[in-house]
C-alpha cells in the first residue's frame, strides 16, 4: 500500500508540477489584491456593514435622489450609480457612515487582470481552464497522498509536531508540507470545485422576473423604504446590489440581490412581488470562491499568499529530492551480478543510505569483486559468498520502496551465503530500524544464511557508529576497509579561555562560522587523526566547550594550549536528539564537563519555560569556571540542586540528589516534563537506575513511559 501512495504522489507531482508552480506564483500575486483593496479608505468597516439595509437605503435615497443602482463589491466597497447634473451616468464610491462621496470607480490594475487571466485559463480559454482544473484536482490528490506519507513517516499524528533539524531537501520538504497542508488542501479543493462547477454542474437559476406574483392594481398605503418588511431583516453585509425603480410606476420595482436570494419589491408598499432563493449549490460555490480567493478577509488572503509561495518551494524541493535520489543511486558496477564475491544490497528511501553503500562498495572493490544493487534487484541465482545488507526503515517499520520485495527474494536463495545487516534510521521515530530488525530475524531463521556480524543500527548516520561497524567488517574479511568520513572542516577562532582548575578542567569560547544549536557536537581531529566530539553550548552566538585535560590526552592537551585569536580546524555535527525541547518543562542532570550544553540551553530558553538543573562537581571551586556563563541566566532556573563529591556537607553525588528530590521529579514527569542527562556513562547509569526506582515506586499507576522522557548524551 505504501508503494501505491508513494508512486501516486510521485506521478502526480511530475505530471502537474509546472502548472502547480505557475498557479502558486499567480495565486500569491492575486492574494495581494484583497490586502490592498481592503486597506484603502474606500473600504467599509464592520460597524458600517452591520447597518440595517432598509434604513441605509432610505438615507441613500435622501442623499442621492437620482440614484439608480447601489452595489457592495467583493472587497466590501460601496458604490453608487446615478444620473448626474449633466444627465450623464456617474459612478463613485461612498462612505456608508456619513454618505460622503469618495472617489470614482477606477479600472482594475492591469497586473491583477493579467495575472487572473493566466491563473484561470493560461490564456487558452476553455482548454486552459480544463488544464487548470486538472492541476487543482492533482493538487488535492497530492495533499491527500502527502498527508498519508507524512503519517507513515512519523508513525503517529502526534509526532507530526516534532522533527529533528536536518538541512536537507527531504527535511524542508517535509516541514513545509506539514505546516501548510491544511490551508493548501482548502485552496486545492476550492479551486477544484470551482472548475468542476464550471464544466459539469448545471445549476439553472430561475429568472426573478418570470416568478411574478399578483401585483396590486392600485396604490395601497405607502410604507417608507426604511420600514419595508423584507429590508428590515437584512444588514448591509448581506447585500450584493440594489437596482432602484426608474419611474414612479407601481409596476417598476426595486430589484435587490442578497447573499440568500434575489427579490422584486413593490416600490410603495415593500410587498415581495417575486423572490428566487439561492440554491445550495450556489451557496456552496460562493463559499468555495471566498476560500479560494480570500476576497472576504485580508488575513485569510495573506495566509493564502504565503502558502502559495510555500507550495512553490514544496514543488521544487520535491523535484530536488527525486533528482538527488536518482543521482545518489547512480553507481557503475565493475563486476556483473552473477560473477561477484560480495553483494552490497541496499534499501534506501531518500538516497542517504545508498550514498554510504556506494562508498562502501568503492572501498571493497580494492580487494574483492563487488556488485551493488537495490534489495528489489536481488536475484537468488549467484556465486557471492557474502551479502552486506544496508537498509533504512520507512514510516511505521516498513521497507523502503526499493526493498519492498526483499524478504521474498532473499528467502528464495538456495545456496549457502554469509550475511550482515546494517540498519539506518533515527531514534526520533518509534520504529527505529524496525525493517532492518525484521530482515535480520527472518534471515537468521533460514538455513542458507550464516550471520557473520550481529545487527548494527546506525542513528542519524553517526560516523562513530559507522566506523565501529567498518572495523568489525574489516576483521571478518581480514582486510583493511578505508572510507573517508571527514567532511569539509571550518575555521573556529578562540575568543577566550579559562585557566585549568584543580580538576584539570577548562572552558573555551570559539567564534563559529556555521549555524548550530546547544547540544550539537564539535568534531576535532588532533595529530593522531582520531576524531573527538565535544558537546557544545551556544551562548551569544559563540561556541562554548567544557573540556577535561587528560594526562596523555593528545586533543585535550592541544586545546588547553591554544592562545586567544588562534584558529583551529573543526566541523559541526548535528545532534538533534539532544536539542532543548520547545515549550516543555526540562530537568537537566549533569556532572563535571557535562554541564556545557546545558549552559547554552539555559541561556537560550524562554523565561516562560520551566528549566531545572541537577549538577555534580568535585568541589565548589570546580563550579567557578562556569559562573560567568551562569550568572546572567541563573534566574531562569526554576530549581538548581548541586552535589559536591569532595565536600563534607550535603549529598555527594548526582544520583543521591535525584533520590532525595523524588517528589519534585514525580511532579516534573506528571507535568509532561523531559529529563536530559549529560556527563559520564557511570553517572548516567546510576541516575537512570534511580529514576526507574522512582517511577516504579511512585508512578506505577500512571501511563508515563520513562524511556520516551529521557534524552542522553554521555561519554
Amino acid at each position: 500500500m505504501n508503494f501505491i501512495w508513494r508512486t501516486t504522489h510521485r506521478i502526480l507531482a511530475l505530471a502537474a508540477s509546472v502548472f502547480i508552480i505557475l498557479a502558486a506564483i499567480t495565486g500569491s500575486i492575486l492574494a495581494i489584491e484583497p490586502v490592498i483593496e481592503r486597506n484603502k479608505n474606500i473600504s467599509t468597516s464592520n460597524d458600517a456593514l452591520d447597518q440595517n439595509l432598509g434604513v441605509f437605503l432610505a438615507k441613500i435615497k435622501d442623499n442621492y435622489p437620482e440614484i439608480s443602482r447601489l452595489e457592495r463589491n467583493k472587497f466590501d466597497q460601496v458604490s453608487v450609480e446615478q444620473l448626474g447634473d449633466d444627465f450623464n451616468i456617474e459612478t463613485f464610491y461612498i462612505n456608508p457612515i456619513n454618505f460622503n462621496r469618495l472617489s470614482k470607480l477606477g479600472e482594475r490594475h492591469p497586473v491583477f487582470k493579467f495575472t487572473e487571466a493566466l491563473h484561470r485559463s493560461l490564456f487558452l480559454k476553455s482548454t486552459g481552464r480544463l488544464i487548470v482544473g486538472f492541476t487543482a484536482i492533482c493538487l488535492v490528490l497530492l495533499c491527500i497522498s502527502g498527508s498519508v506519507l507524512l503519517y507513515k513517516r512519523y508513525g503517529s499524528w502526534l509526532l507530526l509536531k516534532r522533527e529533528s533539524f536536518q538541512n536537507t531537501w527531504d527535511y524542508w520538504h517535509s516541514i513545509s508540507s506539514k505546516y501548510s497542508l491544511v490551508i493548501l488542501l482548502i485552496i486545492a479543493f476550492s479551486g477544484s470545485y470551482l472548475s468542476i462547477d464550471r464544466f459539469l454542474i448545471k445549476d439553472k437559476k430561475p429568472d426573478v422576473f418570470a416568478q411574478l406574483q399578483q401585483t396590486p392594481k392600485v396604490k395601497q398605503t405607502e410604507v417608507s423604504l426604511a420600514e419595508f418588511k423584507f429590508t428590515r431583516n437584512i444588514n448591509l453585509n448581506d447585500l450584493k446590489y440594489v437596482q432602484f425603480p426608474f419611474s414612479d410606476s407601481a409596476e417598476d420595482y426595486y430589484l435587490i440581490k442578497t447573499n440568500q436570494s434575489e427579490v422584486l419589491l413593490h416600490q410603495y408598499t415593500g410587498q415581495v412581488i417575486s423572490e428566487v432563493k439561492a440554491s445550495h449549490l450556489s451557496t456552496f460555490k460562493s463559499i468555495n470562491y471566498q476560500l479560494h480567493t480570500g476576497h472576504s478577509n485580508w488575513v485569510w488572503s495573506i495566509l493564502i499568499g504565503l502558502v502559495s509561495l510555500i507550495s512553490v518551494f514544496i514543488a521544487i524541493s520535491g523535484l530536488g529530492i527525486w533528482i538527488l535520489k536518482k543521482k545518489r543511486q547512480d553507481f557503475k558496477n565493475k563486476t556483473a551480478f552473477s560473477r561477484t564475491d560480495i553483494l552490497v544490497l541496499v534499501g534506501s528511501q531518500t538516497g542517504s543510505t545508498f550514498q554510504f553503500a556506494k562508498e562502501l562498495a568503492k572501498a571493497l572493490q580494492q580487494h574483492s569483486k563487488v556488485h551493488l544493487c537495490t534489495l528489489n534487484a536481488y536475484k537468488p541465482e549467484h556465486k557471492a559468498r557474502l551479502a552486506l545488507i544496508l537498509t533504512a526503515t520507512y514510516g511505521d517499520g516498513e521497507p523502503p520502496e526499493n526493498a519492498r520485495h526483499a524478504l521474498e527474494k532473499l528467502k528464495a536463495t538456495k545456496t549457502p551465503m554469509n550475511y550482515a545487516v546494517l540498519g539506518f534510521g533515527s531514534k526520533h521515530y518509534p520504529k527505529f530500524c524496525a525493517f532492518a530488525e525484521t530482515l535480520n530475524q527472518e534471515l537468521f531463521k533460514q538455513e542458507e544464511f550464516n550471520q557473520v556480524l550481529k545487527l548494527t543500527k546506525i542513528n542519524q548516520n553517526n560516523s562513530i557508529e559507522l566506523k565501529q561497524w567498518i572495523k568489525a567488517l574489516s576483521n571478518v574479511l581480514h582486510e583493511t576497509i578505508e572510507i573517508n568520513f571527514s567532511k569539509k572542516e571550518d575555521l573556529f577562532q578562540l575568543k577566550s579561555s579559562t585557566p585549568l582548575n584543580q580538576d584539570s578542567c577548562f572552558c573555551l569560547e570559539l567564534t563559529s562560522p556555521k549555524h548550530f544549536k546547544s547540544g550539537d557536537w564539535l568534531s576535532i581531529s588532533a595529530e593522531d587523526g582520531r576524531e573527538r566530539l565535544y558537546s557544545m553550548a551556544k551562548i551569544k552566538g559563540n561556541c562554548v566547550l567544557s573540556i577535561k585535560k587528560h594526562e596523555h590526552g593528545v586533543c585535550s592537551t592541544f586545546l588547553s594550549e591554544l592562545h586567544k585569536g588562534q584558529k583551529i580546524h573543526a566541523s559541526i555535527k548535528s545532534n538533534p536528539e539532544f536539542h532543548l525541547p520547545k515549550d516543555l518543562p526540562v530537568l537537566m542532570i549533569c556532572n563535571g564537563t557535562g554541564i556545557a550544553p546545558f549552559l547554552g540551553m539555559i541561556s537560550e530558553a524562554k523565561p516562560s519555560q520551566k528549566i531545572s538543573l541537577i549538577s555534580g562537581f568535585r568541589t565548589k571551586e570546580s563550579l567557578e569556571i562556569y559562573e560567568d556563563y551562569l550568572k546572567d541566566s541563573r534566574q531562569k532556573l526554576d530549581k538548581h540542586f548541586t552535589a559536591f563529591s569532595r565536600e563534607d556537607v550535603g549529598p555527594n553525588y548526582v544520583q543521591e540528589l535525584v533520590k532525595q528530590e523524588y517528589k519534585f521529579i514525580c511532579q516534573h514527569l506528571n507535568n509532561n516534563g523531559i529529563i536530559m542527562i549529560c556527563g559520564s556513562l557511570n553517572m548516567e547509569k546510576s541516575v537512570k537506575n534511580e529514576l526507574e526506582a522512582i517511577a516504579k515506586k511512585h508512578l506505577s499507576h500512571t501511563s508515563i513511559d520513562l524511556t520516551r522522557r529521557i534524552r542522553s548524551d554521555c561519554y
